[in-house]
């Protein structure tokens, strides 16, 4: 096809000089505008932010792929949404090509995590929906292993720990003046320094204070006196009920064995 004539319209009819002055003044025009119409194009893509784009086309899946509440808008109004966004974040694009590469790397960056973003969000979707139409019946369940009939031929696991013996606790402890062992007697022989001949001395008068782990150092003359303070209380009590209970005891034997008097 090639140009078609100024001298006649589409219909091929034959145009008057008027309108063929006015045809010709309308194409010299729109070719002197045509550089400043693109300038009012660039800068309007300029002021297009492609953040902001992806941002309202997330905001569309978030409408359109929630399974919790219904679509509010017409399937037909959201993609004819998306497509106008991208047909604009795609203009931008190639606005930045020549521009600034770096910045049209960036935006095909955040293409490429969008894209994953809604490929996640529709797969959520569409398991929701095939979940929500499954019901229970139809889940197969798994097969149950037939069980011995005797029960000593059920398998024991073998890492079981067995209880062996209890380890020392660290929280019974003994008294800071206790001993866990009796200390060690001395050792065999006659002490040193002894002359030939002579025993070395006993031990000293009194009772026995017992073992040594009984009475830890320092209480032994604490339990001899409070032996010796048993022993006389002990001595007190008897001589009282012998001197009150003897006397009564005696005038009631003689007073049964006194014969009586004949008159």
């Amino acid at each position: 096809m090639g140009r078609r004539s100024i001298n006649t319209t589409k219909s091929g009819k034959y145009m008057n000089p008027t309108d063929q002055a006015r045809k010709m003044a309308r194409k010299r025009e729109l070719k002197k505008n045509k550089k400043q119409r693109m300038m009012v194009r660039h800068a309007v893509l300029k002021s297009k932010d492609p953040k902001q784009i992806l941002v309202d086309m997330e905001k569309l899946d978030q409408m359109e792929f929630d399974s919790a509440q219904p679509i509010r808008l017409n399937e037909k109004v959201l993609r004819d949404k998306r497509k106008k966004l991208r047909e604009t974040f795609d203009r931008v694009l190639k606005l930045y090509e020549k521009e600034d590469p770096t910045l049209c790397d960036e935006m095909k960056r955040m293409m490429v995590e969008y894209e994953r973003r809604r490929q996640q969000a529709i797969t959520y979707f569409e398991s929701v929906k095939h979940a929500q139409q499954v019901t229970v019946e139809d889940i197969p369940l798994p097969e149950q292993p037939d069980l011995p009939q005797n029960v000593s031929m059920i398998p024991l696991p073998s890492d079981i720990p067995l209880p062996g013996a209890q380890p020392h606790s660290i929280l019974k402890k003994t008294s800071a003046y206790g001993y866990d062992r009796p200390p060690p007697g001395p050792p065999p022989g006659l002490p040193q320094g002894l002359p030939l001949g002579k025993k070395p001395p006993g031990p000293p008068p009194g009772p026995s204070p017992g073992p040594l782990q009984d009475h830890p150092p320092g209480t032994c003359w604490m339990r001899t006196w409070m032996m010796t303070g048993m022993r006389m209380m002990r001595r007190t009590i008897l001589k009282k009920i012998y001197f009150s209970v003897f006397p009564v005891c005696l005038s009631v034997f003689s007073d049964f064995f006194t014969l009586p008097t004949v008159g």
